[in-house]
């Protein structure tokens, strides 16, 4: 399976002509076929890697801002819940 997901990564990476594109597809659906793999499963294989090459990257949001007290009684402890709980 590692293989048809290495001939799938290679189809969608490189700048290829959209009738290399579709060579290297029936390249890929020949040898799965030959060496007795469903076609529905590199199918699957394939649209899940080009949702995932689609999908945005987001980047976290670390806008939060952190208090930091030293923990000596249970006062303290208080008072960072109560900072906790207001952001």
């Amino acid at each position: 399976m590692n293989a048809f997901r290495y001939y799938i990564n290679r189809l969608l990476t490189p700048p290829l002509t959209q009738e290399g594109k579709n060579t290297e597809w029936a390249t890929i659906l020949n040898l799965a076929k030959n060496n007795g793999f469903p076609i529905e499963k590199i199918t699957r294989l394939k649209s899940q890697m080009v949702t995932h090459l689609q999908r945005e990257y987001t980047p976290p949001d670390n806008s939060k801002n952190w208090n930091i007290f030293t923990y000596y009684s249970t006062a303290i402890r208080k008072i960072t819940n109560l900072f906790k709980n207001s952001t």
